[in-house]
């Protein structure tokens, strides 16, 4: 795992410091993103045919004192109740290869030629759903094994609408805030989210309920922690369902691919 997560960290320096100019690439001399979460964080991968890192997420568990990185950055103060912080954790970090989400006419500062290039095949950009669809997949097999039932996150509220489309219920619970972004802190609850996508979009669900699981690795920390599209998973039945949804001309979500993929570019 550690050559994977080697390359995760490299694709979070692309992103945070090179893309979005979150970070200064000079305090990551080695061209890899890290913080202090890494260690005690739980790390999930995508990969596409040829076994490339497409795409990344982390969730963070509470510290010693119950708190998550986004209770520093976000006011959740006039939240009356909140979960305990036992039964919770945060998504961070998610992110889908730029050439898996750009579009022609996106903004490319920090993006070579030939990852430009790359960037106008449609076919890889029509993927990008489906690997974020499947890492949230990845972390509800593994939430569900772990008795986790809440999800924090940092999201702009466009995205939110986007994620409610799937019923991936989010619900705010503080104002807007620079973290990372102009980003509001949401809560969503993994209980309610199973209840309301098998209600409206049983298809979803029961592809979320089947998720691809590593059995050779005896460590539960590791087992969903991998998705590869390959094989039976290629095309997997969710591609069918957003098509559904989005029409025969398109399998976008709302406000494109590239709202879709900032779920949490925080933390």
């Amino acid at each position: 795992m550690a050559q994977v997560l080697h390359s995760a960290l490299e694709l979070r320096f692309q992103v945070y410091c090179i893309e979005c100019n979150f970070l200064s690439p000079q305090d990551y001399p080695s061209g890899m993103e890290s913080d202090e979460h890494d260690a005690s964080a739980t790390h999930f991968y995508a990969f596409d045919a040829d076994e490339d890192l497409v795409g990344y997420v982390r969730l963070i568990r509470p510290d010693a004192q119950g708190r998550f990185p986004l209770h520093r950055h976000c006011d959740v103060s006039h939240v009356e109740r909140l979960p305990a912080s036992s039964s919770a954790v945060e998504i961070s970090r998610l992110m889908v290869r730029a050439d898996y989400r750009r579009r022609r006419g996106d903004r490319l500062s920090g993006v070579t030629a030939e990852q430009s290039r790359a960037a106008f095949a449609g076919e890889r950009r029509s993927e990008a759903p489906q690997i974020l669809l499947s890492l949230y997949r990845q972390m509800f097999a593994y939430c569900s094994e772990k008795g986790i039932r809440h999800w924090y996150a940092a999201m702009e509220r466009p995205l939110a609408r986007s994620l409610l489309r799937y019923k991936f219920g989010f619900r705010p619970i503080g104002p807007e805030a620079d973290y990372y972004g102009p980003v509001a802190p949401y809560l969503a609850d993994l209980r309610e989210l199973e209840l309301q996508v098998s209600a409206h979009h049983p298809a979803l669900m029961q592809w979320m309920r089947r998720p691809q699981c590593d059995d050779a690795v005896d460590c539960t920390e590791q087992r969903w922690s991998r998705y590869h599209m390959r094989g039976a998973h290629a095309v997997p039945p969710v591609a069918g369902f957003m098509s559904e949804m989005d029409g025969p001309k398109s399998i976008t979500p709302p406000h494109g691919v590239d709202a879709l993929q900032r779920l949490s570019l925080a933390a």
